[in-house]
């Protein structure tokens, strides 16, 4: 059995927005090698569900943008192992779906995508931040205090009651 697979797929606008944002975003060599990693970190978390296995048409005039992603059995055996076991017929949509998914995540916690591409958890990614100082936390007036206040400090008070014909759209006569 080969050692590489290399899958001939496409990225189609409004369905996998997320892989051609990551595409536009990175050289595409980079881009290959990042998608692969993340996906190869992810795939124990996140499995594939019956979502990923759904193909849609793509819209007229869709932009379709054609890509080839080279999965390495050594490298990515995770990957590898799940595309082998996929339905003939069902490979590439899941794989193009399932990598969207991890792409979409990736956008929404940049420390996703630096975990995988690094090969370092979480802890060790925070531990190397900068820490912030204690005065940075510190309210420096006007609405940062304001968020502040607690739930004890709010007094409620009844209800204003209106004075009379307060409403000045009541002298208006719309003529009907």
């Amino acid at each position: 059995m080969k050692d590489v697979t290399a899958i001939k797929t496409q990225t189609i606008e409004h369905q996998h927005d997320s892989l051609i944002h990551f595409y536009e975003t990175y050289p595409k060599l980079v881009a290959h090698k990042v998608i692969l990693k993340l996906g190869e970190s992810l795939l124990g978390t996140r499995p594939p569900t019956l979502a990923d296995f759904e193909a849609n048409r793509p819209q007229p005039n869709a932009v379709v943008r054609n890509i080839v992603l080279r999965i390495d059995r050594k490298e990515f055996p995770k990957l590898w192992q799940l595309y082998q076991g996929l339905p003939y017929g069902s490979k590439k949509t899941v794989i193009v779906n399932i990598l969207n998914t991890y792409a979409q995540m990736a956008e929404a916690d940049k420390r996703i995508m630096e975990s995988a591409f690094w090969g370092k958890s979480d802890d060790e990614l925070v531990e190397k931040a900068p820490a912030s100082s204690e005065s940075e936390n510190e309210p420096t007036g006007g609405l940062e205090q304001e968020a502040h206040v607690s739930i004890e400090e709010i007094e409620l008070t009844e209800p204003m009651e209106p004075e009379g014909d307060s409403d000045p759209l009541l002298a208006l006569s719309t003529g009907l």
